[in-house]
């Protein structure tokens, strides 16, 4: 695809890229450019941009799902403007392919409990910058665990809560999702829960699989939640009376957890890679979370082996 419409680097790529930029000005513009009024202006905006918007997204939403979720919400972003897209978007998606241009070496990382002699050697995934110390590695164990999170009214348009929700085994994504909520949430509590109901779905699915596999999951599978009104509804079994206007469905969370096929847990919102599936991130912000699922961040139980041998898995 960037070859095709000759987007690969002249030169060296830049240092820490990010898809768009994260500062509300550069949303607000996208979600208030004016489009082409007529059929004539579109033929000519896009002649003038030199390539077919709706074909770019499109191609550009392949390796975001084979293997490169870090810019899944830049993308959605995007697309909800392809029937008629405006100068602003066109230049959006390009800025976006340059990105994947300067990042065609990323891929997801995960790790084995030994090493295989007759793979390749590989070297070992290197973190980026961040002088913070994270309290909470969800990969750690290298269990089945999911992480949620949900951008209340994040959508100035129509005021919808986008949920992000990503499932990590072996150290790595497994499986990702970002979404805008099908009801408008009335508070960040719903739109949590709503996300977290969605998550725990995805949970019960990879569950079924890996016992399919042979891989049973003896324990709860966590899910990481960072908002505490969740948190208490789903653990506590505590719906309470602001609650009832919520559908039913939603509820079925309560159940999972009963029956020990989920359990949620606090996590920071500075250690929620979740967030990362919701909106656009600071740069800083951007790279700590792509370090976790992307399984940079290496995992308690291979930790001691680093010293002697490196990781065998690597997609890109």
């Amino acid at each position: 695809m960037l070859q095709a419409h000759d987007w690969m680097l002249k030169g060296p790529p830049p240092t820490n890229p990010i898809p768009l930029p994260s500062e509300q000005e550069f949303a607000r513009s996208l979600e208030q450019a004016v489009p082409p009024s007529t059929q004539l202006e579109k033929d000519q905006l896009r002649e003038t941009m030199g390539f077919n918007y709706r074909q770019v997204i499109g191609e550009l939403i392949w390796p975001m799902v084979k293997c490169r979720p870090e810019y899944a919400p830049h993308i959605i972003k995007l697309s909800q403007h392809n029937e008629n897209p405006a100068k602003e978007h066109y230049q959006a998606a390009r800025q976006l392919a340059e990105y994947l241009a300067a990042t065609t070496t990323e891929g997801i990382y995960y790790w084995r409990d030994n090493p295989v002699d007759e793979l390749p050697e590989g070297e070992l995934p290197q973190l980026h910058p961040d002088n913070y110390e994270m309290k909470t590695q969800p990969n750690a164990t290298g269990k089945l665990i999911g992480l949620v999170d949900s951008d209340w009214a994040g959508d100035s348009v129509n005021r919808k809560s986008m949920t992000g929700i990503i499932i990590m085994l072996a150290g790595g994504a497994i499986a990702y999702k970002a979404k805008y909520q099908e009801v408008i949430a009335l508070s960040t509590t719903k739109a949590e829960f709503v996300a977290a109901c969605d998550a725990a779905k995805m949970i019960l699915f990879f569950r079924s699989i890996l016992e399919d596999l042979g891989v049973p999951q003896e324990e709860a599978t966590v899910l990481y939640e960072d908002n505490n009104g969740a948190l208490m509804m789903a653990n506590a079994q505590q719906p309470t009376k602001r609650t009832r206007h919520m559908d039913i469905k939603h509820f079925s969370l309560l159940d999972w957890v009963e029956r020990d096929l989920s359990i949620l847990k606090d996590i920071s919102t500075h250690d929620n890679a979740a967030d990362a599936m919701t909106k656009m991130l600071p740069r800083q912000l951007f790279y700590r979370h792509m370090d976790t699922y992307m399984g940079k961040r290496i995992p308690h139980y291979v930790s001691d082996r680093t010293s002697s041998s490196a990781p065998k898995s690597k997609i890109t």
